[in-house]
């Protein structure tokens, strides 16, 4: 079958590298050749800007790819500088990682606030998706970040939900293959307080490991390659933070499920994700199938909340007690773990989220790498399970939703150009109204992809880091898709004047506010923060980065309380352990981004930071220009309101 597609709106100066992703964690280029199965024709007619877009009710808040950074760990290949050519957000301004979940937070918070508002047609509990890629090197730190930011902005207002991006578990969004070192001393089983054996949640390395690594043997701010160290990567000074394999990353979330009042059960058994029980993924044991819903009181609940999914094991670490069981390289490869989830967008729709990130290799680095396989490239679903695994439950999910009387739209991390071939017409056989994807770090797009001579809609939702720095509210009906995207750019004018599907985010600081807090006070210059790209063939390690940027805010505008900069070194002093140093760096970091969240100005600060670090990170930003300048060219989706869609019925019984 021959299969075109269209591509209706993208960004026009999306980054233009479309180079080998050997060892970089995100891509840039959209929607190359999408298969459709046989005789399905849908229709869908993208509805230009020429009029303001009426108000609408959000069915679901949409933000992607956040990325929260580990600031505290050791260097890392695939985050250094020698990745630049291949991924622009390789290694980001440190100012944008010190920043950015202040815009998480406040991205989520006012995304919320939206749902309710304009027609009123039909009450909906507020809920927030995210897109995926949580974290940045895959870290259990990085991911502690992350639900801590959801949470304290979604409490007492709505829920919040996730689904796995490749950053959440392979190390920066491409590798799984580091072990733990052969001449390290074995691990030992942990004891609970439970009194039950626990081989440290699923990890090769202990968290005293990881600080070790980073702050007692590589005790230098820039090194030759060679020496780096996912355990180093992810450690941190005040919480146990380390590698987070696929297993690690699901007990993790199914535990922050577990705080929204959802209830788990394995073979019909409550289970729960507390060590040894049956959702812990380093339990020794055959893979299990997990099935959750929310408590009907619920915010979840009010959305008919439904997970499934499998848990497996990770082959044991050193030292653990033998486990043997049948099929034993089948069943211990956590990476087979993936959970299917579903809600109610309204009456007609269902939601359904699913994980692109799932496959059983081997992932490493280096020239024997097989680039279409890395997971920052291509997406996937493993279709090699002895009972059907995803694609068996995605199918529940969509029969749920039929029996009910509801259309289905997919929400996944990668778009649907990125998946396999035959999983893209496994996917698109359920007759989806819409495909909902992130990954690309580019602005959010819509594109119209042709089949069967008809047509069919796929929306890419932007990073809240990475410039433009964007999220979406979405509307969904049976014949119907409308969106807002928030962002903090503020002149928004299309090319014929017309941009109806656009709003500057309200926390956004404007233009003056952000030059009276980082450019007034007597420095007399902009700051140019891209001076960190001085050494490209070196490891530098994020403690020294961080060091820098604190001692820039100690001499700058901070607004908050400047006494706190007491604890900031002036220097580091290699060869010497960096653990104290960097226990009095975290405790400060934890000030400020807390004194950010507390006051508007220091909250303006931080923001306005993050929004020029990004800016120039997308290189449209130069550091000796008197204001933000912004691309001229307009947001992909900002000049389309909505789509007018049809997706004739699939067959009965399927």
């Amino acid at each position: 079958m021959h299969v075109s597609n269209q591509v209706v709106a993208r960004l026009p100066q999306t980054v233009t590298i479309i180079a080998s992703l050997l060892l970089g964690g995100c891509t840039t280029h959209l929607f190359v050749k999408v298969d459709f199965p046989e005789g399905w024709k849908p229709s869908a007619t993208i509805e230009k800007c020429n009029a303001p877009a009426a108000p609408f009710s959000p069915d679901v808040a949409l933000l992607a790819d956040p990325q929260l950074h580990n600031i505290y760990g050791g260097g890392l290949m695939t985050d250094s500088l020698l990745m630049e050519p291949i991924t622009r957000v390789a290694v980001r301004p440190p100012a944008l990682n010190l920043w950015s979940e202040i815009v998480l937070g406040s991205f989520a918070s006012e995304l919320l606030t939206r749902f309710n508002t304009g027609s009123q047609q039909e009450h909906r509990e507020p809920i927030l998706l995210v897109l995926g890629d949580a974290s940045n090197v895959a870290c259990t730190g990085e991911l502690k970040h992350f639900f801590d930011v959801l949470n304290a902005s979604t409490h007492g207002v709505g829920a919040w939900l996730t689904l796995h991006g490749n950053h959440d578990s392979y190390m920066m969004g491409n590798l799984n293959s580091y072990g733990r070192h052969k001449n390290l001393p074995p691990l030992k089983p942990t004891t609970t307080a439970k009194g039950i054996a626990s081989p440290l949640s699923d990890s090769q390395y202990t968290a005293a490991e990881c600080r070790e690594f980073a702050y007692d043997r590589n005790t230098q701010c820039s090194r030759p390659f060679g020496l780096s160290s996912w355990a180093a990567a992810c450690a941190d000074p005040l919480i146990d933070s380390v590698p987070s394999y696929k297993g690690v990353w699901l007990r993790h979330y199914l535990g922050q499920l577990e705080q929204q009042q959802v209830h788990f059960a394995v073979d019909g058994t409550p289970a729960t994700s507390e060590a040894g029980g049956q959702l812990d993924a380093s339990l020794c044991a055959p893979h299990r199938k997990f099935e959750g819903t929310a408590d009907a009181t619920s915010p979840l609940g009010h959305r008919d909340y439904w997970v499934t999914g499998e848990m497996f094991s990770r082959i044991r670490v050193s030292g653990d007690a033998e486990c043997n069981f049948p099929r034993l390289a089948y069943e211990l490869n956590t990476y087979r773990s993936y959970a299917v989830q579903s809600f109610k967008l309204n009456s007609e729709i269902r939601a359904i989220l699913i994980d692109t990130d799932h496959r059983p290799e081997v992932m490493r680095g280096g020239p024997g790498a097989v680039r279409e396989k890395l997971p920052g490239e291509n997406g996937n679903i493993d279709d090699e399970g002895k009972d059907g695994d995803q694609l068996r439950d995605i199918a529940l999910h969509v029969f749920r939703a039929r029996k009910d009387g509801q259309r289905v739209v997919f929400f996944a991390h990668h778009p649907l150009s990125q998946l396999p071939s035959s999983l893209q017409s496994a996917l698109l056989m359920h007759h989806p109204i819409a495909y909902i994807s992130a990954h690309t770090h580019a602005e959010s797009s819509v594109a119209k992809h042709r089949v069967n001579d008809g047509s069919f809609v796929e929306l890419n939702v932007a990073s809240t880091t990475d410039w433009p720095m964007e999220g979406m509210m979405l509307s969904v009906a049976k014949n119907k898709l409308r969106w807002k995207v928030v962002g903090l750019r503020s002149d928004m004018e299309g090319k014929d004047g017309s941009v109806c599907a656009y709003e500057k985010a309200q926390f956004a600081p404007d233009e003056s506010t952000c030059h009276k807090l980082l450019d007034d006070g007597g420095r007399g210059e902009l700051r140019d923060y891209t001076a960190y790209k001085s050494a490209p063939g070196q490891l530098h390690h994020q403690l020294c980065y961080l060091a820098d940027e604190l001692n820039w805010l100690k001499t700058g505008n901070w607004p908050g309380d400047r006494s706190l900069f007491t604890r900031v070194p002036s220097s580091l002093a290699e060869g010497k352990s960096w653990m104290t140093t960097a226990t009095s760096m975290a405790l400060l970091v934890n000030d400020l981004r807390e004194q950010a969240r507390r006051s508007k100005e220091a909250r303006n600060f931080a923001i306005c930071t993050a929004m020029r670090a990004s800016f120039a990170e997308s290189k449209t930003y130069g550091a000796t220009d008197g204001a933000i300048e912004r691309s001229s060219d307009v947001n992909a989706a900002a000049l389309f309101s909505g789509a007018e869609v049809s997706s004739p019925d699939p067959p009965t019984g399927r």
